[in-house]
């Protein structure tokens, strides 16, 4: 409403305070976990983005040496986004001419995104069963 001395008034008849009224929102947070059978075979689950990567960063820094062979399993990883790409290409390099990184039973989204990546062609790509244990990290 405009008042007669040309200033705005905030309308607020239509505003309930009451809790009930307020729309509720619901956040999702993503989860992660990562499981290592052995110190160079990682099993991760769940969405690999930015704030999950500094977690498989932190994991596989150790033992990304040059000439070792590191396995990643992502049975039951649902997504990847370019941090966890990123991550997973930082350690390509680290390993060396000789290293080898093995991407183990990746999903159909995250191969999909491999593939649209060209990355597939660079990964050494198995699918194949393998068991799962471990120690546990999530966030």
């Amino acid at each position: 409403m405009i008042l007669d001395d040309g200033q705005t008034e905030l309308d607020t008849s239509a505003v309930d305070d009451r809790p009930d009224s307020i729309s509720r929102v619901v956040e999702h947070v993503a989860t992660f976990e990562l499981r290592a059978s052995t110190p160079t075979l990682l099993h991760l689950s769940g969405e690999l983005d930015l704030a999950s990567a500094p977690i498989l960063e932190d994991a596989i820094a150790p033992v990304a040496r040059p000439g070792a062979t590191v396995e990643v399993d992502l049975t039951a990883l649902t997504f990847i986004d370019s941090s966890g790409i990123k991550v997973l290409c930082h350690t390509l390099g680290g390993l060396g001419g000789d290293g080898r990184l093995v991407i183990r039973n990746p999903t159909r989204a995250v191969r999909r995104t491999l593939q649209l990546t060209g990355l597939d062609g660079l990964f050494e790509i198995v699918d194949d069963p393998i068991p799962n244990a471990g120690s546990v990290r999530t966030r």
